[in-house]
């Protein structure tokens, strides 16, 4: 990824537009349920200069449970009219969230069982911070570190250098430990496997070996086609995955898979279509509860997309779908 783009996703217009559009784009007629019992409308491609994305207020962005607590979880928002973009702290019991960390915050945010959070903010460098908003720390300082990542005991960091395109791993101080040359993940990747950083690459499902730098392929995601029933014609780039213990939970514009190392056995958890995707997943404490967040993009017009986040909690098996509200 070049530094161009690097750059331009600190601007929070270039996050609406990066959204995308894809050549077999279907619509949802604002519908809060799963998307495999909402009616699908093809949206054709836009013969100007694309689609100005129209986004509903509060824009959920990412959000990570705590993996100590089941009642709490962080989210970062675009806010409202009543409150300011930044990160929350959400109590479920309470069903309050607190402001945080006021400002942008760019990739995705990782809860370690350390209980620390770590992220990127707009100087592309990586950033640790207690959940209540303590203690911000800054850990790198070249401008191109990216898509930072907690190990399983959270006790290291990968990201990803874009100085040198490789995959660095540093200790919770932000002390150099190793440099993986030959390996660069992608921003949906997860490290929260004892063994593997798990990605999806070049359209295959991989597990990461940092000790021997070694990419092994478990999974085509062209194989997700037999159990999917819609109109997409190829798998977009940029799986986001989670595990728990063998068993990886990923996601791509077609649905939720679940992928089990051992038997080989794939799942297809909930369908999507192109106008709902599922993003940013987390697993809860207890392992029985997956959080992502869910988009859906419906035409206004000729010219016009809404664009709706929700945060989304379900169970292991995909059943159980419901929607928190931050606020």
């Amino acid at each position: 990824m070049d530094d161009g783009y690097i750059k331009g996703i600190r601007v929070m217009l270039f996050i609406l537009l990066g959204l995308g559009l894809f050549s077999c784009k279907r619509d949802m007629q604002d519908c809060e349920s799963p998307a495999e019992e909402c009616s699908c409308l093809p949206i054709p491609p836009n013969p100007g200069l694309g689609y100005s994305f129209q986004a509903v207020s509060p824009l959920l962005l990412n959000g990570s449970f705590s993996p100590i607590s089941n009642n709490q979880l962080v989210l970062y928002t675009s806010g409202d009219m009543d409150n300011a973009l930044g990160l929350y702290l959400h109590d479920s019991s309470t069903e309050e969230s607190v402001l945080v960390y006021s400002g942008v915050i760019i990739n995705d945010i990782e809860w370690g069982v350390n209980d620390w959070l770590t992220f990127n903010l707009t100087d592309n460098n990586v950033y640790k911070m207690r959940p209540d908003g303590s203690d911000l720390i800054q850990l790198t300082f070249n401008g191109n570190s990216n898509s930072p990542h907690w190990n399983f005991d959270a006790t290291l960091i990968s990201f990803r250098d874009n100085t040198i395109n490789s995959t660095v791993i540093i200790d919770e101080f932000g002390q150099l430990v190793d440099t993986l040359e030959q390996v660069e993940f992608s921003f949906g990747a997860t490290w929260n496997h004892p063994d593997y950083i798990i990605d999806g690459q070049l359209g295959e499902l991989v597990l990461i070996d940092v000790g021997t730098e070694t990419l092994h392929s478990i999974h085509s995601f062209n194989d997700d086609f037999s159990l999917h029933n819609g109109c997409s014609e190829e798998i977009t780039i940029g799986t986001n995955c989670q595990s728990v213990a063998n068993e990886i939970f990923y996601s791509h514009n077609l649905g939720i898979f679940k992928f089990d190392i051992d038997s080989s056995e794939n799942e297809l958890l909930i369908e999507s279509c192109e106008a709902i995707r599922y993003r940013s997943p987390s697993i809860n404490a207890n392992q029985d509860k997956m959080l992502w967040i869910r988009q859906s993009d419906s035409l206004i017009d000729d010219n016009n997309i809404q664009v709706k986040r929700n945060l989304i909690i379900m169970d292991l098996d995909g059943s159980n779908e419901q929607i928190i509200e931050p606020f």
